[in-house]
């Protein structure tokens, strides 16, 4: 097991419908995990730590990051709108990640405008459709390879840990800016996208990859033609000139209008500046989730300086529609009106 000290709040939620009125009534019982501590030796660098070993913090601990101890308005609606989430799946949701870290040390967490929702909103983006964007560390599945059935070999492999099941696939030959291939050789990653199930609840989510001889790690800008290929080419463009890190991984050049445009096959990626050695808990609508204690570096690299700022993409977040930065009067309203509100 991984050496990590931490106080974790078990959220078990009470669901009482009041059909006159049509409100939750929701209580929490927080109940201290005790767990070893670790060697002090081992927490002082990245270097001495091993790739596996985390550092799990909870929010009341100080852990750096995205305001830990921000609390977020939310809001319920009748369950006719079709602009609201369910409260089981985001219970699913957060026990589905905090079992995978806790029981199986595999660091499956939000990415992209889940993550970015999360840290912003306390929720799903209150502006685009419920979308539960999810990353996984490379290597963490990778030690698995032999387990439960799991046999990696860069084709479409099935196989389970403990109660999940996992299917892990290689890149899809219709991405764009993303070819599965390890930067700087002509390897290709055994696999990309992975889909974890436990009976009948499923999330996908796509592999972070350490990144050239760095500490870091990258996540590809995978896209289509004629889907996502333009709009994101140019978003990416924006966000390196307010303070992104999208590179050009093979040689390891952010991504600049001298060297970059729409249609160019290139394989680019999010550089993150963070080993991923420490998770967090926050304020997920009633209840809690882990994401990364360097999530405003992540956040930063991913949409630039300005990611507090409100965007829009058009209707439900439409991939095909460049994003538009709404002007401070209209974000401002957004973000005091929560995450997308929860079906009552």
């Amino acid at each position: 097991p991984r050496p990590h000290s931490t106080l974790m709040k078990v959220s078990i939620l009470t669901i009482a419908s009041a059909a006159a009125i049509g409100t939750l009534l929701i209580s929490t019982l927080s109940t201290p995990l005790k767990r070893a501590p670790p060697p002090v030796s081992s927490l002082s660098s990245a270097a001495s730590l091993d790739p596996k070993t985390v550092q799990l913090r909870s929010a009341e601990e100080g852990a750096p990051g995205p305001a830990a101890a921000a609390t977020f308005p939310f809001r319920y609606v009748t369950e006719k709108s079709r602009n609201c989430v369910q409260a089981q799946h985001i219970i699913n949701t957060s026990q589905f990640i905090q079992d995978l870290y806790l029981k199986h040390n595999i660091r499956f967490f939000p990415r992209n405008g889940f993550l970015l929702g999360i840290v912003r909103h306390g929720g799903f983006l209150p502006n685009e459709k419920v979308d539960a964007d999810m990353a996984v560390v490379y290597e963490d599945l990778l030690r698995l390879d032999g387990q439960g059935g799991l046999k990696i070999n860069g084709e479409s492999t099935k196989g389970n840990v403990g109660d999940f099941d996992i299917k892990l696939n290689p890149t899809q030959n219709s991405w764009v800016n993303w070819k599965g291939i390890v930067p700087g050789t002509q390897e290709r990653y055994p696999f990309h996208r992975v889909v974890i199930s436990r009976r009948s609840f499923a999330m996908t989510a796509y592999a972070v990859y350490p990144y050239h001889d760095t500490a870091g790690y990258f996540y590809p800008r995978a896209n289509m033609a004629g889907v996502n290929h333009a709009t994101q080419t140019k978003d990416s463009l924006r966000y390196n000139e307010q303070g992104g890190d999208y590179r050009l991984v093979d040689t390891d050049e952010r991504i600049s209008p001298s060297n970059f445009k729409v249609g160019d096959e290139t394989q680019v990626g999010s550089f993150l500046d963070t080993n991923l050695h420490c998770f967090m808990e926050v304020p997920f609508y009633f209840t809690t989730i882990y994401i990364p204690c360097d999530s405003d570096k992540i956040l930063t690299s991913q949409y630039g300086e300005n990611w507090r700022q409100v965007e829009n993409r058009g209707r439900g977040g439409n991939s095909k529609t460049e994003t538009k930065v709404l002007t401070e009067e209209k974000s401002q309203e957004i973000l005091a009106s929560g995450p997308r509100p929860v079906c009552a």
